[in-house]
C-alpha cells in the first residue's frame, strides 16, 4: 500500500497532468525546506500528514507541529534546491524582504514557478523583455518590492496578487484583497502555484489550507511544563481556483546605435570646401 510520502506525491504529478482536476479535489500545501533569497530550480517531494516542525524559537520547552489530518484532501508536498525535473521553480518566503527567481521566457509550457504559503503578503511578477526574463516575487507582507529598484535592472512590473491594497505598478495590473474573511485563520496558507499554459501566458492557480491552532500541555513536578503547538490544517477546495492568466509582454531589442535614428548632418559641398582650407 502507497506510503502518505507517495500518495502526495502522486496527486501533485497529477496536478503537471490536470491541474482542474486535482484543486477541484484536493489542497496542495508546499514547505521549504533551506533557501536564500533567491530561488531556483527545485525538488518537489512527498511530505507526511504529521509534520514535526521542531522547537519554537530559543523557547525548548515548547514544540510546533504541522498536522494535516487524514480525510481532510490536503496533499503535504516538502520543497528544496536541485535540478528535480528541470521545470519546477522555488521563490522562497525570506522575513522582511522578498524571495525571488528569474525564469527564462523561452522554457517550457508546463514548468511551474511555486512558493511558501501566503497570509498578507504579495505575489509580484515583473517582467524585462530585453533580456528574456520573468521574475516572480514573494514579497513579505507586501512591502518590499521596489518597482524603482527593478526598473534600474530592466524589469518592468507586469501583475500583482495582493492581501489587501498594498500594489505596484497601474491599478489594473493588481488582484486585490485575497484574504477574504471566509479563509482567514490562524496559519492558514494560500498557495500560489504559477504554470506556463502557452508560450506567452502563465496561469495562476489558487490553493488553500486552512489552518487552526491548539496548545496540548504536559505539566511536569519540579521542571518546566511541556508546550505542543500543533497547526491543524484542513482542505477547502471551495476557494480553489484560478486567480489569472498573465500575459508575456513579446521580446525587444535593447537600444543600440545600429538601430537609433540617423542624426548625421549631411555634408554640403560648401562644407567640403571649408573644411580643405582649414
Amino acid at each position: 500500500m502507497p506510503s502518505e510520502e507517495e500518495m502526495n506525491h502522486h496527486h501533485w504529478r497529477t496536478f503537471g497532468v490536470e491541474p482542474g482536476a486535482v484543486l477541484n479535489q484536493r489542497s496542495l500545501v508546499f514547505r521549504q525546506l533551506g533557501s536564500s533569497n533567491r530561488g531556483g530550480l527545485c525538488i518537489v517531494e512527498g511530505g507526511r500528514h504529521v509534520d514535526a516542525v521542531g522547537t519554537s524559537g530559543i523557547d525548548k520547552h515548547r514544540t510546533v507541529e504541522v498536522e494535516y489530518a487524514q480525510g481532510t484532501a490536503v496533499a503535504a508536498l516538502t520543497v528544496r534546491p536541485g535540478d528535480g525535473d528541470g521545470k519546477t521553480y522555488w521563490y522562497p518566503y525570506i522575513e522582511k524582504g522578498v524571495g525571488e527567481c528569474d525564469i527564462d521566457y523561452d522554457v517550457a509550457v508546463g514548468t511551474t514557478a511555486l512558493t511558501a504559503g501566503m497570509n498578507g503578503c504579495s505575489l509580484r511578477i515583473y517582467v524585462n523583455p530585453v533580456r528574456g526574463l520573468i521574475k516572480f516575487c514573494h514579497d513579505n507582507n507586501g512591502l518590499y518590492a521596489d518597482d524603482a529598484a527593478y526598473a534600474r535592472q530592466g524589469f518592468q512590473h507586469l501583475q500583482s496578487i495582493n492581501a489587501d491594497k498594498r500594489t505596484r505598478g497601474e491599478p489594473a495590473q493588481n488582484i486585490n484583497d485575497y484574504w477574504t474573511p471566509e479563509i482567514n485563520a490562524p496559519a492558514t496558507g494560500i498557495f500560489f502555484i504559477c504554470r506556463k499554459t502557452s508560450a506567452m501566458a502563465w496561469t495562476i492557480y489558487q490553493s488553500v489550507a486552512i489552518g487552526g491552532r491548539r496548545e496540548i500541555i504536559t505539566e511536569r513536578v519540579l521542571r518546566p511544563n511541556l508546550t505542543k503547538v500543533v497547526h491543524p490544517f484542513s482542505g477547502t477546495q471551495m476557494h480553489n481556483k484560478v486567480v489569472a492568466v498573465v500575459n508575456i509582454p513579446p521580446r525587444t531589442r535593447a537600444a543600440t546605435t545600429d538601430n537609433l535614428p540617423d542624426q548625421r548632418v549631411p555634408v554640403t559641398g560648401a562644407m567640403r570646401q571649408r573644411a580643405a582650407t582649414i
